[in-house]
């Protein structure tokens, strides 16, 4: 393997991690994703190293001397097993873990696939692939490193439906029946774990695979509400997905300002490194289910509250889905019923800052049905957009009388009256009722003597 295919930053950390391993009699060896990308000649973010000793304690430490010569932060994952993180400045990491068994071989025969079970010796330059990896790699092929690689860890069955995903692979013969076999296994392994690969693929774009993705049962073990798609729901699914997975295809709901705006809202992280995008993919494969769409009533859970616990959403995650699967047809009713912009501005309201997500949400089913994706709605999409990132009348009105000026004009005591007075008004104030705070308290004392 030729060393200089590795990113060029990674030289100096790769120099000081030898450095400090030969000072302390350790021999280190790059392995898994670094290795792979730098054989496809692709950058790799993250660097792996093994570190050859049966004391784990020796690896944290070694691990906390990298991270004060790197000036990252020591993060110790599983002190039993010596297994360690430094995250360094720019968002890279650098993992270090103790050989597994007692050669590198048998190290590398755990590791979950081929490609991925190769090994570089930084010190004699040779590369360790005792699998065939490299030779799976070069035919484009995905093959288990073992028999027992998905019994060791079933997760693996859903990191094998993310790199088919994410790379120019095909499924060696057997790799669908042995992901068939394990999948059910999956209900052993940690929700934040599950979440993580999941979101991995819907990022890379599930649509490519989805044949794999229902045939293996990880669509039923991932999300148990979404099983049960029938033929013509499936096609709506995936006509919808490949639009989301399309970043050209958003550029038809806005101008370029706009379009920009949009998709930085949508690539913003909301929680860890999840987006709002993956959330609009994941509410895709939700929605043709009416009861995984439900709200839930006193006492009860909804399906998309079971949803976002089976995944470890957080709570803001959580709220924005509930929101979309609520309000998912509303932009198309108001668009059919050529309602007035008070109409919209109370669905603004109501989502929230997740009012792009739904708008794009229902563009994208009205788009992926065939049958609703008229000039005329998306037009009205494009405007509702376009209002929302410019902050205008409509998404946001200007505010004419505060709470306090009701309460001395009328003799109102704080409360919900007060509240549903500031929000009719704003609702005015997008129709363009009233244009001035005279026209509005006027407006206000109408309401009020009507009301009494």
């Amino acid at each position: 393997m030729d060393p200089s295919l590795l990113p060029g930053s990674f030289a100096p950390i790769l120099d000081l991690v030898v450095a400090e391993a030969r000072a302390r009699d350790l021999p280190v060896f790059l392995v898994g994703g670094a290795v792979r990308d730098a054989l496809r000649g692709v950058p790799s973010k993250d660097l792996d190293l093994v570190v050859q000793t049966d004391s784990p304690g020796k690896v944290l430490e070694l691990a906390r001397g990298l991270a004060d010569g790197l000036g990252g932060t020591f993060v110790p994952l599983d002190k039993a097993r010596g297994i360690a993180r430094i995250v360094l400045k720019g968002g890279r990491d650098l993992d270090l873990a103790a050989q597994v068994g007692s050669t590198l071989e048998e190290d590398l025969r755990h590791r979950d696939f081929t490609l991925n079970a190769m090994a570089w010796d930084p010190r004699s330059r040779a590369l360790v692939d005792p699998t065939g990896g490299r030779s799976d790699l070069e035919r484009g092929i995905l093959r288990l490193a073992g028999p027992a690689s998905l019994v060791e860890d079933p997760l693996r069955t859903m990191r094998a439906l993310r790199m088919l995903c994410s790379l120019p692979l095909q499924p060696a013969p057997g790799l669908l029946d042995a992901l068939r076999a394990h999948s059910c296994r999956l209900s052993g392994v940690s929700g934040e774990r599950i979440r993580d690969e999941f979101f991995a693929c819907l990022v890379a774009g599930l649509t490519s695979r989805w044949e794999i993705f229902v045939e293996s049962g990880l669509l039923r073990a991932t999300l148990p509400e979404a099983e049960g798609l029938g033929g013509g729901e499936q096609a709506r699914v995936l006509a919808t997905l490949r639009l989301l997975e399309d970043p050209q295809a958003l550029a038809v709901l806005g101008n370029s300002w706009c379009a920009e705006r949009l998709r930085a809202h949508l690539e913003t992280p909301l929680a860890g490194n999840r987006r709002p995008l993956e959330l609009l993919k994941l509410a895709v494969l939700l929605e043709p289910g009416p009861e995984s769409a439900s709200l839930s009533r006193a006492g009860e859970e909804s399906g998309i509250g079971r949803v976002a616990r089976h995944l470890v959403l957080s709570r803001r995650e959580g709220r924005r889905l509930e929101r979309l699967m609520a309000l998912r047809d509303e932009p198309w009713n108001l668009s059919r019923q050529g309602a007035s912009p008070g109409r919209w501005h109370r669905l603004f309201r109501e989502a929230g800052p997740s009012a792009p997500d739904l708008l794009v949400f229902s563009a994208a089913r009205a788009m992926g049905s065939g049958g609703r994706g008229d000039s005329n709605f998306l037009a009205r999409i494009r405007r509702m957009l376009e209002d929302f990132f410019q902050e205008g009348r409509v998404s946001r009105p200007k505010t004419l009388l505060t709470g306090a000026d009701l309460a001395r004009a009328f003799g109102l005591p704080r409360g919900p009256l007060v509240g549903r007075l500031l929000e009719e008004l704003a609702e005015a104030v997008a129709e363009e009722k009233v244009r001035s705070r005279e026209e509005a308290l006027a407006l206000a004392a109408e309401w009020l003597a009507r009301d009494s």
